[in-house]
């Protein structure tokens, strides 16, 4: 399982969001929007993350203020994966974590080679199989 800049819960998305955009929270508490439970319980990561037993690999920035970090070192701790990591990557903000300096190669890449059961294949290896 690999998670990028995952939310905890939809409650934790939306304080987040609503703090950040004060405009958007105005909005929402003016119309008294709300979300339903079937949308809610596709952002409830934490309630689903304990019953995840296959390797687990969260990668989260510093620097997000869309998902705070704090979200994805909660869904660390309450995952029960033998297999976990959790990286976090410096300076990079909710946008930027796939695209800045590799970040999301460098920590992706080392994983899946190291923590699955995938075989041991060089990049010469694997570009001498016929298309």
């Amino acid at each position: 399982l690999i998670l990028l800049a995952p939310p905890a819960s939809w409650d934790g998305l939306q304080a987040a969001f609503l703090a950040r955009y004060p405009v958007a929270r105005h909005i929402a508490n003016t119309l008294r929007l709300r979300v339903s439970d079937s949308v809610r319980k596709l952002f409830d990561i934490d309630r689903l993350i304990p019953d995840v037993s296959c390797p687990t690999l969260i990668i989260h920035g510093d620097a997000d203020k869309t998902v705070p970090l704090k979200q994805g070192q909660m869904l660390f701790v309450y995952s029960d994966a033998g297999l976990k990591e959790l990286v976090v990557a410096q300076g990079c903000t909710h946008c930027t974590l796939p695209y800045k300096n590799g970040v999301y190669a460098d920590a992706l890449s080392p994983w899946l080679w190291q923590k699955t059961a995938l075989p041991r294949i060089s990049p010469q290896e694997l570009l001498s199989f016929p298309q």
